[in-house]
């Protein structure tokens, strides 16, 4: 068996190299399940900054004859949607979002909170989503 993936990269090495970085004392399960997190939030973050760019550039004057300045505006405002915090970010848009989608809504803000728990302060142990701790094991309250 290889101890590396198909495109070369070194099986275990991301899990070693977090496990390093947030505490040795992590369990593979714990490891994977932070992964997950910073993919979820991620691609959310992606999704958001793509939701505020166009909502605020689809009412954005664009003179034909001023196409380069547009072009440094428009880079400009993408510049500032991802120096946000996600917190700002999704204030924006919850009153709106929360209308129809409410529960998604608190699950975006709940995905956020824990990832900062898990990545600011590093308190993984109490960690939760939902009321819950993702940890896995007997010791789960």
């Amino acid at each position: 068996m290889s101890k590396k993936t198909e495109s070369g990269f070194p099986i275990g090495k991301v899990a070693q190299t977090l496990r390093k970085i947030l505490d040795p004392k992590l369990t593979e399960h714990q490891v994977e399940a932070i992964v997950v997190l910073l993919m979820l939030h991620l691609q959310i973050e992606r999704g958001i900054n793509g939701v505020l760019y166009r909502w605020l550039r689809r009412d954005a004057p664009s003179p034909p004859a001023k196409r380069q300045k547009v072009s440094q505006a428009e880079n400009k405002l993408w510049d500032v949607i991802t120096d946000m915090s996600f917190h700002n970010k999704l204030s924006l848009l919850r009153p709106f979002f929360g209308i129809d989608f409410e529960r998604e809504a608190n699950n975006v803000a709940q995905i956020n909170n824990l990832r900062n728990t898990v990545f600011h302060r590093r308190d993984i142990d109490k960690a939760k989503f939902g009321g819950k701790f993702p940890r896995g094991g007997a010791d789960d309250r």
